[in-house]
C-alpha cells in the first residue's frame, strides 16, 4: 500500500514540473516569433504596400487576428517560406496567443477584409502587439 503511495506521489510531481516547465516554454517560443519577425520586417522593402492589418480585436478574437495576420504574410507578402509564417502555424504559437479558453471562435469577431488596410510598417507593429500581449499576459499568469 505505501509503494502505491509513493507511486502516485511522484507521478503527480513529475506532472506538476512539466506543466511548470510548460509555460515558459510557450514565452519562449513567441519571444522567438517577435525575432523572426523583426528580421522579416527588415527585408520587406516596399512599405507602402496596403495590407489588412487587425487593431483592437476583442480578446477572444485574438486567434481569429492571428489568423488574418498569417493570411496577409501568404496572400499579400508572399512570405509562406519564412520563418515567420511557418513559426506562426505552429500549436505552441497559437496555443500561447489563445487569450480565450473557448473552443469556438466568437461570432462576433470581424473577418480579415473588415480591418483597416494599412502599409507594411503598422502591420508589423500590430501583429508584434499582439505576440507581446501574449506574452504579457502568459507572464502574468505565470507569477500567480
Amino acid at each position: 500500500m505505501n509503494s502505491i503511495k509513493i507511486l502516485v506521489f511522484c507521478l503527480f510531481a513529475v506532472c506538476y514540473c512539466s506543466l511548470a516547465k510548460a509555460e515558459p516554454h510557450t514565452i519562449r517560443k513567441l519571444k522567438e516569433v517577435l525575432i523572426q519577425l523583426n528580421s522579416l520586417r527588415k527585408t520587406m522593402k516596399d512599405n507602402r504596400q496596403m495590407v489588412h492589418s487587425p487593431k483592437n480585436f476583442e480578446s477572444c478574437c485574438s486567434l481569429k487576428a492571428l489568423d488574418c495576420f498569417q493570411n496577409a504574410l501568404k496572400e499579400d507578402l508572399n512570405a509562406s517560406e519564412s520563418k515567420l509564417y511557418k513559426s506562426l502555424t505552429k500549436s505552441i504559437t497559437r496555443q500561447g496567443i489563445k487569450f480565450c479558453d473557448e473552443k469556438k471562435t466568437p461570432e462576433s469577431c470581424l473577418n480579415c477584409t473588415s480591418y483597416s488596410k494599412e502599409n507594411l510598417p503598422e502591420f508589423f507593429i500590430r501583429l508584434e502587439s499582439l505576440i507581446q500581449k501574449s506574452i504579457t499576459r502568459l507572464s502574468l499568469n505565470k507569477k500567480r
